[in-house]
């Protein structure tokens, strides 16, 4: 059951990533795609799943790709693992977080950074505490499609 489960995830997630890439791609921007795990180990350990090349900079940046948006529109924002370890949030060494909603075909984007500052000034005004979820992480539960202090629409 756990590893179906698994399985079913990693699908999910595998699609969501070769939606964002081929997206970005159809809008003329360079990608590299390091998803392969056997071949780019080294960047997925690290939660990347492409680079994008920066068009203002010519830079190569790291982005990592969650395919979590519910059909609300909520997507969660990992804060710890079930381990009590640092979740993505704080653990991903990517400069973008890209959500993929399988339902609508929507992807929405946001620099890591900016969501770990938005993130740190609600705990700290206590307007937010992380929630857990059924598999023991805590983090929140984001409005993605509504939030647009900082997330785009790709």
């Amino acid at each position: 059951m756990m590893r179906e489960k698994f399985k079913m995830s990693l699908k999910k997630g595998q699609v969501g990533e070769k939606k964002v890439i081929e997206r970005l791609q159809e809008k003329g921007i360079e990608v590299k795609d390091l998803t392969n795990y056997s071949e780019h180990k080294y960047y997925q350990k690290r939660g990347i799943d492409a680079q994008l090349k920066n068009r203002k900079t010519n830079v190569w940046e790291n982005f990592d790709v969650k395919s979590n948006i519910m059909p609300s529109g909520l997507a969660y924002i990992e804060m710890y693992k079930p381990s009590g370890d640092p979740g993505w949030l704080y653990k991903s060494k990517s400069d973008w977080i890209f959500h993929y909603c399988h339902y609508e075909k929507d992807i929405y984007f946001y620099r890591l950074d900016e969501m770990q500052n938005y993130i740190k000034f609600k705990e700290r005004d206590n307007s937010w505490s992380p929630k857990p979820l059924k598999d023991g992480s805590y983090g929140y539960w984001m409005p993605i499609k509504k939030f647009n202090k900082f997330v785009k629409k790709l």
